[in-house]
């Protein structure tokens, strides 16, 4: 540098200079601080004259590196604090930074998520179903327990929750344990009252699998001469959420919130027999179907807000009438076409009013990097501490059909796993020895 050959010839830094503040001199051939504590008897002579190291040496990012790994991995601080002892890094702050940029310890406890994009919202949500009612598409859910009384014990019971993706309805039926027998008679209930569906969505409740195992065996032992006159042959389409996406669920987690809520006001924590539970559980269905889906109007000449109990029984509420037609413009005898008529009158509106307000996203508005097969990642797992979440690689990607990555499967120690994007850290710890191969070719180690 020209500053060495300066300093050791005698003369005088420029001010502009970033040693000129130092007052720097020769000691044994090593540039050392001029400063101002000289005459402390408690200072070591390393602290009052440090060694001047240039930060953009790379033996400087390994020196910062070792004691950032002495001091434990600390903060900026604790480490500058350290080096003062014996040098002084220009730039020093910057430098400490920088290289705790190559610390792979440091790396994995800074990962984050980073989920992409919010996607697009499936085709059946936005489509009116074929036929056109409610449940043609439903997701399911678990929620509870609640206690009732029979007799003098009292016995646990759970809520089945079947909400409508399309129209944002729900179903709920009572099952009395969480086992396979229980989920497959809340089904057929559930079937019974609101008809067969085309594709049951839920999250990967072991019930949910063996329900689906045993579905699908039932339909191949179906015989179809003897009971296509009266019976649907196809089978039901059946879809899990990956493990550990509660979001991707999100249709029906909301639904059991506002389900709890109406029960918390009503129940109040008290245990009720199992006859009065049961009419607890109808009322609070209709209570949250009778929630508005669209904008409410205050002029008394517009239509009545869009809710879900207008695709059941005709009317946001059992105590009012439609309202939409009257006997001048339809004939009284032909009550089935104003029924058809009324039906396609609220898909219509559902398709004006309702699907709009879905465009707008509420969240993950940042397009970030699709994550690639052979990345290093960290699964968080709320159950176990940060510094113990399980470290490993991306095996297989699944792209959307934006092309964004949001579910991934993952290679651990203990096998391969299928997980959202939204779980997993993605590690970037940044190679040593790039940076040294370019700090070579760009500088001078001699200086």
């Amino acid at each position: 540098m020209k500053e060495i050959a300066i300093i050791a010839g005698g003369g005088t830094l420029h001010k502009k200079s970033k040693l000129y503040q130092l007052t720097p001199y020769m000691k044994n051939e090593y540039l050392c601080v001029g400063g101002r504590t000289n005459y402390s008897t408690d200072l070591p002579d390393t602290a009052k004259s440090p060694l001047i190291f240039d930060s953009r040496h790379f033996a400087v990012k390994l020196l910062i590196l070792h004691y950032h790994v002495i001091m434990g991995h600390q903060g900026v601080e604790v480490i500058l604090n350290e080096l003062r002892q014996r040098f002084w890094i220009l730039q020093a702050r910057k430098a400490i930074k920088r290289a705790m940029r190559y610390c792979p310890i440091c790396s994995l406890r800074r990962a984050i998520p980073r989920v992409t994009q919010m996607g697009q919202l499936p085709d059946f949500r936005l489509k009116k179903p074929q036929p056109q009612r409610a449940f043609v598409y439903t997701g399911i859910d678990f929620f509870g327990h609640f206690e009732v009384t029979i007799g003098r014990r009292r016995e646990k019971r759970y809520g089945v929750l079947f909400t409508c993706m399309s129209v944002r309805a729900i179903h709920i039926e009572i099952a009395e344990t969480l086992n396979t027998d229980s989920t497959l008679l809340a089904i057929k209930r559930f079937m019974s009252r609101r008809g067969k569906p085309q594709m049951f969505l839920t999250d990967n409740g072991t019930n949910f699998h063996a329900a689906e195992k045993e579905l699908k065996k039932a339909y191949e032992d179906v015989n179809l001469e003897v009971i296509r006159q009266g019976l649907c042959a196809e089978s039901i389409e059946w879809k899990f959420i990956p493990p550990g996406s509660p979001h991707m669920g999100g249709a029906w987690e909301r639904m059991v919130r506002s389900v709890k809520t109406t029960l918390n006001i009503i129940l109040k924590d008290r245990s009720t027999r199992q006859e009065v539970f049961h009419t607890v559980m109808i009322e609070a269905e209709h209570i949250v179907n009778s929630r508005p889906l669209t904008y409410i109007s205050s002029s008394p000449e517009d239509e009545e807000s869009l809710t879900p109990n207008h695709f059941l029984i005709g009317t946001s509420s059992i105590l009012k009438p439609p309202g939409l037609f009257d006997g001048t413009k339809w004939n009284v005898r032909k009550q089935w076409l104003i029924a058809e008529n009324l039906n396609e009158h609220f898909w219509n509106r559902w398709v004006k009013e309702y699907i709009p307000t879905l465009t707008k996203r509420t969240k993950w508005f940042e397009q970030n990097q699709n994550l690639k097969e052979g990345d290093l990642i960290v699964l968080m797992d709320s159950k176990l501490p940060r510094n113990n979440w399980p470290k490993g690689v991306v095996y297989k990607t699944y792209p959307g059909k934006d092309g964004k990555v949001r579910v991934v499967d993952i290679k651990l120690k203990s096998g391969i796993y299928r997980r959202p994007v939204s779980k997993l850290c993605k590690v970037e710890c940044l190679e040593m020895g790039e940076e040294i191969g370019s700090s070579r070719g760009g500088e001078n180690v001699e200086d």
